[in-house]
């Protein structure tokens, strides 16, 4: 029978040097994962083939590489268009990464909704989607009346899609896709790198350190007559060593970007680790306890004042759209 392959977010980028290192991993790993293929199987990449919808060459040539090798492996290649891959301009039109990859006859970009058919397989594709009049893609999607096209969860397998699938118990998901619209027996999606759910498949690898550790692991999905996770090797593995420390041995198959803690300056730890990929150095904080009047009944904080409080005391980094999520629910308590 046969078999299609899933692939994640790989987000192709040279903003740093262990970034082109990573796709180079990737990319050698793939070309030896798929050395047999005969063009008897079909691939598809779920969103997000690059970090940027504009790249500079050596972007362009990993992209180049992976896709020349599945065009000549796969019967047929599918891509899903992913937020990263797009970008607007002011007249309103839109930039992709992606475009030169419908110069390939076996290559399909998917850029709107399509049902596909594929190994006798029915697949709803939902990629992103960004217009002048279109602002809020998982409103999109979770009011889309699927009635008026026909479509009906019975009849089709999956659904694919680079967009969150709503979590109400979950402040970074709670405003997703609400999934229970959508009509779909299962459900695979890229764009959330750290698979919190086994609906996500999960980026190839961790962009950051915080994304390195997953509740699932990495993979990439095998559907022929059986669903199979196929775990991914750790392309980017994040290390935090102390200042001084010896270093442990590493895999010529994986990039290893450190943290160093106790070292004196970033100039100093490059000195101390000429080798090193370092993507920072950190330094223990002493903090001070502050004492506070607690008889004063006329000394009230909202819980805002504290949620403020509480950031700067622990020197926390928190995103905007994170701060704003909960600035309006600590507002309704």
């Amino acid at each position: 029978m046969n078999k299609i392959y899933f692939f994640g977010d790989l987000h192709f980028s040279s903003t740093n040097k262990w970034n082109i290192l990573a796709g180079n991993k990737f990319l050698d790993w793939f070309k030896e994962e798929f050395k047999t293929e005969s063009g008897d199987n079909y691939i598809v990449f779920l969103g997000d083939v690059t970090d940027r919808s504009v790249n500079p060459g050596e972007v362009i040539s990993q992209m180049h590489k992976l896709f020349t090798f599945c065009s000549e492996k796969f019967k047929q290649v599918y891509v899903l268009t992913g937020n990263h891959d797009l970008k607007m301009y002011v007249d309103f039109s839109i930039q992709s990464s992606l475009e030169f990859l419908k110069n390939f006859s076996n290559i399909k970009v998917i850029e709107d909704i399509e049902l596909l058919n594929i190994a006798g397989k029915s697949i709803l594709a939902l990629p992103f989607k960004r217009s002048e009049v279109l602002t809020n893609i998982n409103e999109y999607y979770s009011e889309y009346k699927w009635e008026d096209v026909d479509y009906k969860k019975e009849n089709i397998d999956l659904a694919i899609g680079h967009w969150t699938i709503k979590d109400e118990s979950s402040i970074i998901y709670r405003f997703g896709v609400d999934v229970s619209n959508i009509p779909a027996k299962r459900i695979l999606c890229g764009h959330i790198h750290n698979r919190p759910d086994k609906r996500y498949i999960g980026s190839v690898f961790a962009l950051n350190a915080s994304e390195f550790d997953c509740k699932y692991p990495r993979c990439y999905i095998e559907w022929g007559n059986d669903w199979k996770e196929i775990k991914l090797p750790d392309f980017v593995i994040y290390r935090n060593i102390k200042f001084g420390d010896t270093i442990e041995s590493e895999s010529d198959k994986s990039v290893y970007l450190y943290t160093i803690s106790e070292a004196p300056s970033i100039a100093e730890a490059y000195r101390q680790y000429p080798n090193l990929i370092i993507k920072g150095i950190s330094k223990e904080k002493k903090k001070n306890i502050a004492l506070v009047d607690t008889t004063n009944k006329n000394i009230k904080q909202s819980n805002i004042e504290l949620f403020d409080e509480m950031i700067k005391e622990s020197d926390l980094t928190v995103s905007r759209g994170a701060y704003k999520v909960v600035k309006e629910l600590l507002a309704l308590k």
